[in-house]
């Protein structure tokens, strides 16, 4: 009855992406998979319900890995433990992944039992013993409580995560994935757009006239829009949280001196915190993204757009918008760029500070 209700009930673990010691993290995320070490001891499933099988994995390890296991009991019991809570990973159970080399924690949810994979990639890799997983999110550990924090720092290949941290991995992984879906949600809108954009020009079959240019003129502002929009609400959800903190702190003049407390009254109306956001995310994606003169012509079509629609045209062909002074691009990169800014500005927010 026990174990029944053990194999029912939702469990929480965490998995660290370094079988064979080598970081396979970039691996286990691009595939979907989490994975352990010591291929050698074959396919274990046949283990999954027997009441004996930490002994039997102990004979495997032992057998194929003599000269790691020999004379050394509290390390063999350790990794055969490592199997049997790999053996019960079920549909949706919770993993975290936690990678110190991006600041973040990666959650993600069991969508498969265990499965040996014999291919020689794997077995090479000490990757054959898997678990696929779905829904994948990243936290950034700033956004993580130092309880549960000091809690991942624990260097075990596989442990389970108690219950006293579940309520706080769930709001973690929903407000994640709502936040997920929001960007979902702003590309697949500029996707539409940009079908509506196509759809106009096949109608209009080559002929170019005032009405056809406006469409297409506001549709690509529109476009802007989206991505500004979904911007702001990333910028609104980080600064209401720094006002509600400093609406929270009752500290006077005598305690902070008067600097520090002009300060949190600013932060409490969150003006200045927007501001320096805004600068940050944009910067930062100025930064990584490969096309900088690209995004920068962007902007620039973009302002003169929202400011003066009337001087912006549109080549007959309908591939390139021209500003003037033969400042044009070409229109399909336009929509591809503010898919990538939205994707870049979603990666970036983990790891920018108010």
């Amino acid at each position: 009855m026990e174990k029944c209700e053990r194999e029912k009930k939702q469990q929480y673990y965490e998995v660290r992406a370094f079988p064979d010691r080598k970081d396979r993290y970039n691996f286990f995320i691009e595939n979907k998979i989490v994975c352990l070490g010591w291929p050698k001891i074959g396919d274990i499933q046949y283990l999954r319900d027997d009441k004996d099988r930490q002994n039997k994995i102990k004979k495997l390890l032992l057998k194929y890995y003599d000269v790691d296991f020999k004379n050394k009991g509290p390390y063999l019991a350790q990794v055969a433990t490592f199997f049997t809570r790999f053996l019960d990973m079920k549909h949706g159970d919770i993993i975290l992944i936690p990678y110190n080399k991006k600041s973040i924690v990666t959650i993600a949810t069991v969508n498969s039992l265990y499965k040996y994979n014999g291919s020689t990639e794997f077995i090479q890799k000490h990757m054959a013993h898997q678990v696929s997983i779905e829904n994948i999110i990243d936290v950034g550990t700033d956004n993580i409580s130092k309880s549960l924090t000091n809690r991942l720092r624990a260097q075990l290949t596989l442990t389970r995560i108690d219950e006293d941290k579940h309520d706080e991995i769930d709001k973690l992984y929903s407000k994640e994935q709502t936040d997920n879906r929001e960007l979902d949600s702003c590309i697949n809108n500029i996707k539409t757009v940009e079908k509506s954009f196509n759809k106009i020009i096949k109608q209009s079959q080559g002929d170019v006239d005032i009405d056809a240019q406006l469409i297409l003129k506001s549709l690509l502002l529109s476009a802007f829009s989206l991505l500004e929009g979904y911007l702001k609400d990333i910028i609104e959800d980080k600064v209401l949280k720094i006002k509600e903190e400093t609406k929270k702190d009752k500290r006077t003049i005598v305690e902070l001196g008067y600097d520090q407390l002009e300060k949190k009254q600013i932060n409490a109306r969150g003006w200045d915190s927007k501001i320096n956001l805004f600068k940050q995310l944009f910067e930062a994606v100025n930064k990584n993204n490969k096309h900088i003169d690209k995004i920068n012509k962007r902007t620039e079509i973009r302002n003169t757009l929202a400011h003066d629609i009337t001087s912006v045209t549109i080549s007959e062909d309908y591939n390139f918008i021209d500003i003037g002074e033969n400042n044009n691009i070409y229109i399909g990169d336009i929509f591809q760029l503010l898919i990538n800014c939205a994707e870049e500005i979603n990666n970036i927010k983990l790891a920018v500070k108010l």
